[in-house]
């Protein structure tokens, strides 16, 4: 007869160990708090325009250049150039961009809200399913020590000539499909 190599324990998961730390390590929830601290700076970069931008420049060349002659001090032409940038003509465009930024903002916080949420929600998920799996796979274990024994108390019957060697088949049948009710716990288990 055939009998299956059995399957190695599954390790336990850290169930009290586990801290919202470890969800903040998925790349999606981490994606988003980078996506939320960026919207965050374009905010600050919005409100950075409302002050006043100055700005000089400055110029430096020659008049006039002739060929032979080297140039000299007497042709040389200097400038500055200030310029100064007041956002008092452009406020409502300034604050329409900030009202922008920060609404795009507030949607981002939401998007990583709902993130979150729903990484709780499939974490707790994951371990009810473990949980519920592994009850089932030690129930199913005792069974299958159960069905060990009937199928060894038939085949004792059918040696003795008590019992007729279908009641053996069929307790044999029985054993092999409770193995295979148990392989499948065992691989929901391992899913979990």
């Amino acid at each position: 007869t055939f009998t299956p190599s059995p399957v190695s324990a599954i390790p336990a998961p850290p169930v009290d160990a586990l801290h919202a730390d470890l969800l903040g390590k998925r790349p999606d929830i981490a994606g988003q708090r980078e996506a939320l601290k960026a919207r965050y700076h374009l905010i600050e970069s919005a409100k950075a325009q409302f002050y006043p931008d100055i700005s000089i420049q400055a110029l430096a060349g020659w008049s006039q250049l002739q060929i032979g002659n080297l140039p000299h001090t007497t042709s040389l032409i200097t400038g500055l150039l200030p310029s100064i940038s007041l956002p008092i003509f452009s406020a409502g465009a300034l604050e329409a961009n900030l009202a922008q930024k920060e609404a795009e903002y507030d949607e981002q916080a939401a998007r990583y809200n709902k993130t979150i949420y729903t990484a709780l929600q499939e974490a707790a998920d994951a371990l009810t399913k473990y949980e519920t799996a592994s009850k089932a796979v030690a129930q199913q274990q005792q069974l299958l020590a159960l069905g060990l024994k009937t199928t060894a108390a038939a085949k004792s019957r059918y040696q003795t000539s008590l019992d007729n060697k279908m009641a053996f088949i069929n307790a044999q049948d029985e054993h092999w499909q409770l193995q295979g009710q148990l392989a499948q716990l065992q691989t929901q288990q391992y899913a979990a």
